[in-house]
């Protein structure tokens, strides 16, 4: 943009000095004295070109913007560039005007006629008025397989192997049955437990799953093979939740009708913490860093229980993932 505006000045300089030349002393002649050669600006006409170059893209700017919001017609941008240049040298009045009417020709030829208003939607090319939302997701109308008889009583939960596309679900029929999400079928069938299965989880790694039975028994088998691998007991009551740990595959905890939250080991097979409750535990969940027990109560209330802050429960758990580790050692 600048050497457009340097360009066009030192033109109109130059015809200005034809017409009527201005004061201090004339260019010299072109050596050789040809005709038509190019003469250099004197220092005299270099000065007024800086003040009106920095006037020009103060005056083009502002035509530019003042055109995009519509607040201004060409003709007042034109005349503001005339009256911008004029204060700043006479003689390039005329320059001022014809640039600014330059740079504004392709806005009023967007707009369709001269001082018309246009928004900046219409620039852009955009639609006018409100734009519609996205349509939302909507649950579909009818399933895409049922399974009538899965259970032969009330499903009480269903687990979900993270990552996989594999589900267990477990009910009232004493049963626990594992699904194919991909084939929509079931995989494996998994016997023992001697009472209601109240929930179901994976471990982080998906090989066990674990079943929290009415008959006071946590059950673990292999989810691939449907062979069981440990009975754990120690409840008092009938085991309501488990859950298991999100970094190890060999913690799990559990809570029960004996008003007690219980941390096991599944490699070892055995109870590492129990934590008494004054209330009965209905719900349970382990965060992922598996230092935080969250557990629900038939009263309404939630309790956070801090593994780190209780030193016997630390220490628990310390226990359970060192055993871990050591073990992996051990098979390496």
């Amino acid at each position: 943009m600048d050497r457009q505006l340097i360009g066009l000045m030192r033109g109109g300089l130059g015809g200005g000095a034809a017409a009527g030349p201005g004061p201090g002393p004339s260019p010299a002649p072109a050596a050789g004295g040809a005709r038509g050669a190019a003469v250099a600006p004197t220092p005299q006409q270099q000065q007024p070109m800086q003040a009106v170059l920095g006037t020009l893209r103060g005056v083009a700017s502002g035509a530019l913007a003042s055109a995009l919001l519509g607040r201004r017609t060409a003709s007042s941008d034109a005349a503001a560039a005339a009256a911008n240049a004029a204060a700043c040298d006479p003689a390039a009045a005329g320059f001022a005007t014809a640039t600014a009417a330059a740079a504004a020709a392709p806005l009023r030829q967007a707009r369709g006629q001269e001082g018309q208003a246009t928004s900046l939607k219409q620039l852009m090319g955009l639609p006018e008025g409100p734009v519609a939302p996205p349509p939302m997701r909507s649950l579909p109308a009818a399933p895409t397989k049922v399974f009538p008889a899965a259970h032969k009583g009330s499903v009480c939960s269903v687990a979900v192997m993270r990552p996989g596309h594999f589900v267990a679900t477990c009910g009232t029929d004493r049963g626990v049955i594992g699904w194919d999400l991909q084939n929509l079928t079931s995989t494996n069938a998994y016997h023992g437990a001697a009472g209601t299965v109240n929930d179901a989880a994976f471990t982080q790694d998906g090989r066990r799953l674990l079943a929290a039975c009415g008959d006071k028994r946590i059950l673990s088998w292999s989810f691939e093979s449907g062979r069981q691998e440990h009975t754990l007991t120690g409840h008092g009551g009938g085991v309501l939740c488990v859950a298991c740990s999100a970094l190890d595959a060999s913690v799990a905890v559990s809570a029960g009708e004996d008003r007690c939250v219980k941390v096991w080991d599944l490699q070892r097979g055995f109870c590492v913490r129990s934590l008494p409750c004054a209330k009965m535990p209905s719900a349970l969940a382990l965060s992922l860093d598996g230092t935080t027990i969250l557990t629900g109560h038939l009263d309404g209330s939630l309790c956070l229980w801090d593994m780190r802050q209780d030193r016997a429960g630390g220490k628990a758990l310390a226990e359970a993932l060192g055993a871990r580790r050591h073990n992996r050692g051990a098979m390496t």
